[in-house]
């Protein structure tokens, strides 16, 4: 069950949320995680997600939104999801579902 910070608001997920995520997948979770409330922008998230890699990872950061909805399949179960806003300057954020305890 996730809780949801009584301070900030952020959802907290019980530790079993990114147990099955792995590579790429888990390090944008974390990285959305730990951006909070106020989320972190596709760039950003991109010059995380790639920094060691030498091509600087894909061009498009589309790539995000395929790797949300395959993360939001079992992060959704715990009761969070990633969320996006699309267009220039996307937002990601965690996000606590419906049923979250306060």
């Amino acid at each position: 069950m996730t809780r949801i910070c009584s301070t900030c608001g952020h959802p907290i997920p019980d530790a079993a949320a990114a147990a099955r995520l792995v590579g790429k997948q888990k390090h944008f979770y974390e990285i959305v995680a730990d951006a909070g409330t106020v989320g972190i922008s596709s760039q950003d998230i991109m010059r995380k997600l790639y920094a060691d890699d030498p091509a600087g990872g894909p061009e498009s950061p589309n790539i995000l939104s395929v790797m949300a909805r395959i993360v939001n399949l079992h992060l959704e179960r715990h009761g969070v999801a990633i969320k996006g806003r699309s267009g220039p300057g996307a937002l990601y954020r965690l996000v606590a579902l419906d049923g979250a305890e306060q």
